[in-house]
């Protein structure tokens, strides 16, 4: 339906009446319990229709007929509803920049009204869990403090972030939904592997034939993430934010990398205050001891054999984590056989699209996190999967022109809010031998 031609004729009252009716009728559709999808498309309709509506008004001076805002016009003319997905992020930025500036002060941003709320920087699920009437900070106003949030796009961000890490991508991701900021789940309580002990207290028996059954069961414990909040801010001048292209491509060129960044290191050397906990931190991490009269500061075949040994994880799902600086130990590692030698250090790899260097047939992952040559995790072998990442899915964005009013900048701020830790609590001590055995394993410091 076309809302400019609806209400052209219209006057603030009659404005604010239709709008008053619309609450009435959301909060008729919120207060029924779980809504039909004939329910949720006149939700949406609703919806759409009320924050033009609110637009209008906020444009009008009393007594005047409207003057409906150009830009964002809700549905299409010809029936048909807008798109609720931005083209490309950078018009995206665009309509958060827009939607801030005060129209009587501001000219437009690419093709969007200053003082103007596109539609699609919310979506439907999130615009129905607050009142229509909020008295305090709220999500519906962004001089109150809302979050503008364009789903698709903001995944995109969080997408971008990953692709510049490394680990980020290969642990295991869980997604928080709706209100929840938490989430606990079951986890096995092994600490050993010897009988009774495995899956924290399964075990199967020899049993004669017609003799008694013994039962036993597993034990869990649960493994609780609370999320913490990753943040950053972006300044953009006046003169960037209306290309688009180039808002697009600085914000994804320094914000992607940065958060990408940021998580990896969460994910090796989190503390678990206020941030993820990494493994180097971790109940869980199993230390290989250096050789006896090692030197300092170097990397030995046996180093790498025995780390190895102690590892506990799929060899599929393996990697190695380690700084740059240890190239010059990893390169040359050798093997003695006899009076010869033969090289187990890095090695290339045939596998097509594998990009990375190999040591015992697992990748190699170069890391700036990981620790400098001879300090302890400057040799990492972790599987993955046995990390959990929680997240909320996206990444939220707002934006202000007051921060750096003076200056001619816009200030886009970002939050991801993310919380992680590996799966076990602690290392593992094996059916057979004394070594305990990890997912995560790293050289003693070499000093």
């Amino acid at each position: 339906m076309n809302f400019s031609k609806k209400y052209r004729s219209s006057g603030i009252r009659e404005l604010e009446g239709a709008s008053a009716q619309i609450d009435h009728e959301l909060k008729g559709l919120k207060g029924g319990g779980q809504l039909s999808d004939t329910e949720m498309d006149r939700a949406s309709r609703l919806i759409d229709e009320r924050n033009y509506l609110d637009t209008a008004i906020s444009m009008a001076s009393p007594g005047q007929a409207m003057a409906f805002p150009t830009g964002v016009q809700g549905p299409h003319a010809d029936g048909g509803q807008m798109s609720n997905r931005f083209d490309t992020k950078g018009e995206m930025f665009q309509a958060m920049a827009a939607s801030v500036m005060p129209a009587e002060d501001y000219h437009a941003v690419g093709n969007f009204s200053t003082g103007v709320v596109d539609p699609r920087l919310s979506d439907m699920r999130t615009r129905m869990n607050y009142s229509a009437a909020a008295t305090g900070a709220n999500e519906t106003i962004p001089a109150e403090g809302g979050y503008l949030t364009g789903t698709e796009l903001s995944n995109d961000l969080l997408a971008g972030a990953f692709e510049t890490g490394f680990l980020g991508s290969r642990v295991r991701r869980r997604k928080l939904t709706g209100p929840n900021n938490s989430i606990k789940f079951n986890a096995y309580d092994e600490t050993s592997r010897a009988d009774g002990s495995r899956y924290g207290g399964v075990q199967s028996f020899w049993t004669n034939e017609a003799g008694a059954l013994t039962g036993s069961k597993p034990t869990y414990r649960q493994v609780a993430l609370e999320l913490s909040k990753l943040t950053g801010l972006y300044y953009a001048t006046d003169e960037l934010v209306q290309d688009a292209g180039a808002l697009e491509a600085e914000i994804d060129a320094a914000f992607s990398s940065e958060f990408g960044f940021k998580i990896d290191d969460a994910i090796l050397n989190g503390s678990g205050a206020g941030q993820p906990l990494g493994i180097l931190n971790s109940g869980a991490l199993v230390t290989q001891a250096a050789e006896g009269g090692q030197a300092a500061d170097t990397i030995l075949t046996e180093n790498v054999i025995k780390a190895y040994a102690r590892w506990l994880g799929q060899r599929r799902n393996g990697v190695w984590v380690t700084n740059r600086d240890t190239y010059p130990e990893l390169f040359s590692l050798t093997l003695a056989v006899g009076t010869g030698g033969a090289p187990v250090g890095l090695m290339g790899t045939n596998i097509a699209n594998e990009p990375f260097d190999r040591l015992l047939r697992m990748p190699v992952l170069e890391m700036e996190q990981a620790a400098t040559l001879g300090d302890a995790g400057d040799l990492i072998l972790f599987d993955p999967s046995q990390y959990v990442l929680a997240d909320k899915g996206s990444i939220q964005g707002a934006v202000s022109i007051h921060v750096r009013f003076t200056n001619d900048e816009i200030v886009f701020r970002f939050v991801y809010r993310v919380d992680g830790q590996p799966i076990p609590s602690s290392a593992i001590t094996p059916f057979k031998g004394a070594d305990t055995r990890s997912p995560m394993v790293t050289l003693a410091a070499r000093t």
